[in-house]
């Protein structure tokens, strides 16, 4: 097991801490919010071999963290086991997130977690939505099963966007564990059930107004099964609809080059730095028809999905930015409502 101290203090040394790779979209679960898709009947997992791969040109970037998501990794437990442990042979962290469908006991979340002796870190999900498939005392064994063989433990969290994060109700369920909250997204099955949500919301008026710029905290390198590289976890099929935040694919160049790309493409960047309420303002500004950008009814990832989705939205942003890069000053640029 690598020690985590060790690695984050590598991790300096990577544009990006982290490499995500979607290692197959079969899960027993078929959650209403689930971005991927993911369920019992989807046959759609990465090829092992080349899965390797991309773990060696992520370690030769300095990225010392592969996290393996789903559907569930642990219904592909021997490939699983396999890459957790080529991670850890070049000295890499490895995580996997799970929805704890096989956590039936303590004694066997211990007995399944133990077959994955190179594992750091395991991500478990539980919200609303994983409740209607998955009961709280298996989230609550796997839980105590990771501690139990000394791994990090996360619980993730989804919830809509226009509410309080519920740490409260997490921390009573699952005591001293740290959580991460993220709102719920209009991708996915979440395109059906977040609209739903937020004519609700509206009618209700529980949703109030934001003027955060809307900085993306998720922007990591990650790959979905068909080794296509993408900017985000958030939308796995960006690479079918010319979606900007598809930045590669390791059959036509490497792990280097789509991060240069995202580190390069001045949309991302501004994704990144600028804000995606921000750069919906921007094209308000310049008179472009736009979505309620500072209603906290949308998260930042959704509005961010709704303007990859506006190929023209995207070109107009490009053009802007590139304009503010010839402006004279940072003042000027503050004075035309970009910065």
């Amino acid at each position: 097991m690598v020690d985590g101290r060790l690695a984050i203090a590598e991790l300096v040394r990577a544009p990006f801490h982290q490499l995500g790779i979607l290692l197959t979209r079969r899960c027993p679960l078929e959650c209403a919010h689930c971005c991927t898709r993911s369920g019992p009947d989807v046959d759609d997992a990465a090829d092992e071999i080349a899965a390797k791969t991309w773990i060696d040109q992520a370690v030769a970037l300095g990225i010392r963290d592969i996290c393996f998501t789903g559907g569930d990794p642990f219904v592909a437990l021997p490939a699983l086991r396999t890459l957790v442990a080529h991670a850890g042979e070049n000295h890499a962290i490895a995580g996997a997130i799970t929805s704890a469908f096989w956590a039936t006991s303590e004694r066997r979340a211990k007995q399944v977690l133990r077959q994955l002796p190179g594992l750091h870190y395991v991500g478990l999900s539980y919200d609303m939505y994983h409740a209607d498939w998955t009961p709280p005392e298996r989230v609550q064994f796997a839980f105590a099963g990771a501690k139990a063989v000394g791994l990090q433990v996360m619980v993730g969290v989804c919830y809509p966007p226009w509410q309080s994060p519920p740490e409260a109700e997490v921390h009573r369920l699952f005591p001293g564990a740290d959580i991460y909250c993220t709102p719920l997204n209009e991708v996915g099955r979440g395109a059906t059930l977040l609209p739903r949500l937020v004519k609700q919301a509206l009618a209700e008026q529980v949703a109030s107004q934001t003027d955060d710029a809307g900085f993306c905290p998720y922007m990591v390198p990650f790959v979905n099964t068909r080794g296509s590289v993408l900017a985000c976890c958030v939308e796995i099929d960006a690479d079918k609809t010319g979606d900007p935040r598809f930045v590669g694919r390791f059959a036509d160049g490497t792990l280097d080059d789509a991060v240069d790309r995202m580190l390069h493409d001045p949309f991302l960047v501004a994704v990144r730095e600028v804000g995606i309420r921000k750069m919906w303002q921007m094209l308000e500004t310049d008179g472009y028809e736009v979505p309620n950008y500072r209603s906290t009814a949308y998260s930042v990832c959704t509005l961010c999905s709704r303007m990859c989705a506006d190929q023209k939205a995207v070109e107009r942003v490009r053009a802007l930015l590139e304009e503010r890069e010839r402006a004279p000053s940072a003042a000027a640029a503050r004075a035309e409502g970009w910065a």
